[in-house]
């Protein structure tokens, strides 16, 4: 049964995890979204496969870098989109996060989304990106 998008804003919400009492409190932060509602033709789903390469596949991609950069966390979370379900959806985030940096993560992560949505990517990253796709899928 395919889950229908329901939220207009985004949601945030908090959930504790365990970790040893001799470790300083740090946190996860993890942006989310439910990519689609119906099936997408294979165009659309190739599409975003060559989209979240470009984002997150290699230590190059323009919001892993941003993310690792950033010097908010100690490791990235999320690992991208995700195909395997019936639904595709799309996480991204750092771990090991100062609680005075929590938010900078939400919003390093949508000012260089929307950085990417603007400028684009180069004609020689995309291909890059479809020559390694197409690999994987003849592989």
């Amino acid at each position: 049964m395919w889950q229908k998008k329901v939220f207009v804003e985004p949601k945030k919400e908090k959930h504790p995890y365990p970790v040893s009492g001799d470790q300083p409190e740090l946190h996860m932060v993890n942006v989310n979204w439910l990519v689609n509602d119906e099936p997408l033709t294979s165009l659309e789903e190739l599409t975003f496969s060559v989209l979240d390469h470009l984002l997150m596949a290699t230590s190059s991609s323009t919001l892993y870098k941003a993310l690792v950069e950033s010097g908010l966390g100690a490791q990235v979370t999320g690992g991208g989109l995700m195909e395997e379900l019936l639904q595709m959806y799309f996480s991204v985030g750092l771990k090991g996060v100062e609680a005075t940096n929590v938010e900078e993560v939400e919003k390093l992560v949508m000012e260089t989304l929307a950085k990417a949505a603007e400028e684009g990517f180069t004609d020689d990253d995309i291909a890059a990106s479809l020559n390694t796709i197409e690999f994987q899928v003849c592989v």
